[in-house]
């Protein structure tokens, strides 16, 4: 069962925009500068009915979750695939970062994971939403002994 780590804080968005949908979304992990922070394991990041492999997202052929390093992945919701999902589902959702704990030395130390979110389908600009600070490992050798971690 996932750990479940409430270190976040809703940044930028209104009440008044519970009901806007959300066209993109932007999903930044920095993987923390430890010994062994860095991870070779498929990645997953699920917010509600999405699930995103975090792998599958952008240029496959770049090296991620290295440690010291920030990654930056951007999701287009289809609404035909994933349906409507709006600012208030973001806050009613589950959300969970995960791994698979393949590849060589799979443990993973998360810094810190940023959600942003984008309304606007012509538009190239994000909110923030929000930020979870000091996430911690993700690995079955280091505690809290998971390789996955609620996000609230």
């Amino acid at each position: 069962m996932p750990e479940h780590r409430d270190n976040a804080y809703e940044l930028e968005t209104k009440d008044e925009q519970s009901e806007a949908l959300v066209r993109r979304l932007l999903i930044q992990i920095k993987t923390g500068g430890r010994k062994n922070a860095g991870t070779d394991a498929n990645v997953t990041f699920r917010m509600g009915n999405l699930k995103l492999s975090l792998d599958t997202l952008g240029d496959v052929a770049k090296d991620r979750f290295e440690c010291g390093n920030t990654n930056t992945f951007i999701y287009q919701i289809n609404q035909e695939v994933d349906g409507y999902f709006t600012l208030q589902d973001a806050r009613d959702c589950i959300m969970e970062l995960c791994h698979d704990n393949t590849g060589n030395k799979p443990g993973w130390y998360v810094e810190s994971v940023l959600l942003q979110l984008c309304f606007d389908p012509n538009s190239v600009n994000f909110i923030n939403y929000k930020k979870w600070e000091k996430v911690g490992w993700l690995a079955l050798d280091e505690k809290p002994n998971s390789t996955s971690v609620v996000l609230q």
